[in-house]
């Protein structure tokens, strides 16, 4: 759905039964609210959706989870399990091993295991190449991938992710 499809479904919705959640993610996510709300109108639901402040997803998994009954979607990322890894934070100012990277990729597997009722999106987005062997980046993004498929994520498709526009905006969805 492009923005003018998603603005002429809104445009046209009276409004139907209220679905209120948070996106939890460590990018920034306002510019999906449009088409979110267009995805929900479309299947005749109101969609009210709430968003962390950027940057603060590992925080929000490390508190309680929400007492509000709004249900919770983590859209998550490699560089979630792995925060060195993150595009728009540069490269690692001091060198990383695979079991380091590893080690804390599974740390954080178990701490988002501890969110049971919510929902689990993974984007498999490529990883900036920091390790100078590529058989150890490999090695890692198939560990992340496992752990995110241990914890029952839905993988979306790898296109899903726009290196542009995350580097732009904070946005890590093609839009």
């Amino acid at each position: 759905m492009n923005f003018v499809e998603a603005h002429r479904v809104l445009k046209g919705f009276s409004g139907g039964s209220r679905l209120p959640f948070l996106l939890a993610m460590s990018g920034t996510s306002h510019q999906l609210d449009l088409f979110l709300r267009a995805a929900g109108a479309s299947k005749g639901l109101a969609v009210d959706v709430s968003y962390l402040p950027f940057g603060t997803l590992a925080q929000h998994l490390h508190g309680a989870a929400s007492a509000s009954g709004a249900g919770e979607v983590l859209l998550l990322t490699p560089w979630d399990f792995v925060p060195p890894f993150d595009w728009r934070l540069g490269f690692p100012s001091h060198p990383l091993t695979l079991s380091a990277a590893q080690r804390e990729a599974d740390q954080m597997g178990t701490v988002i295991a501890t969110r049971k009722s919510t929902i689990k999106l993974y984007v498999p987005a490529p990883m900036p190449p920091v390790f100078h062997d590529g058989k150890e980046q490999t090695i890692l993004e198939t560990h992340v991938q496992a752990i995110a498929a241990a914890l029952d994520a839905r993988f979306l498709p790898a296109d899903t992710f726009a290196l542009g526009s995350y580097l732009a905006t904070g946005c890590p969805i093609a839009r």
